[in-house]
């Protein structure tokens, strides 16, 4: 291949490079990570973090069902009858982010 038809291929097409980094423990750092089970530590706390994951969206969960259970739309009728005319409605070539979008509706929740 001649020197010019492989100047063709250079730059043409960015390069990924992937950079690793180690952190080694400096002096007597070892010595205390081992000796206050920092790394057992952290695998207990990786292993507890799962458990207390779907604990944690399981309330998250149970809470959002309950809000929306007080929650009112006001004016989904109005909003119920213009769905059909969806289907009719064309978005321009290049996309929909130039449409500025607009929400009339209006919730109301019902405080305790």
């Amino acid at each position: 291949m001649s020197k010019k038809m492989a100047d063709s291929f250079v730059g043409v097409y960015p390069v990924s490079k992937t950079l690793r980094f180690e952190l080694k423990p400096v002096g007597r750092t070892l010595e205390y990570i081992e000796r206050d089970g920092v790394i057992d530590t952290d695998f207990l706390r990786s292993q507890n973090y799962i458990k207390v994951k779907k604990l944690i969206d399981e309330y998250h969960k149970a809470f959002i069902q309950k809000v929306l259970e007080k929650t009112t739309l006001v004016g989904l009728e109005e909003y119920v009858s213009l769905y059909p005319q969806i289907s009719e409605v064309s978005f321009p070539e290049d996309g929909i982010d130039g449409i500025e979008w607009t929400c009339d509706l209006v919730v109301e929740s019902e405080e305790e």
